[in-house]
């Protein structure tokens, strides 16, 4: 009975130790054709879902990268990318 608790035990440090692993060296895959960082894809995300038309999108420069069909072709992958993460599409 007692190898069988350990065994389960083992296991369960393996399983934390392999998804510890897995998270830490994660990253997303984005395409590297992109001239945006990640970090301003997802603020521009952030507040695309806000969608409250502020003073702070046009002085932040969201506003002109819209009119940019490569910077909207980056956003928008970045927001598949992140609804996959989420769960919310396959």
């Amino acid at each position: 009975m007692r190898w069988l608790i350990g065994l389960i035990g083992t296991g369960i440090v393996v399983l934390i130790a392999f998804v510890i692993l897995v998270a830490a060296t994660y990253e997303p895959r984005r395409g590297d054709h992109s001239p945006y960082p990640h970090s301003l894809l997802e603020a521009d995300r952030v507040m695309t879902e806000r969608m409250a038309v502020q003073t702070s999108m046009a002085e932040e420069g969201m506003l002109a990268r819209s009119a940019d069909p490569v910077y909207l072709e980056a956003l928008e992958e970045h927001v598949r990318w992140f609804d996959r993460m989420l769960g919310r599409v396959p």
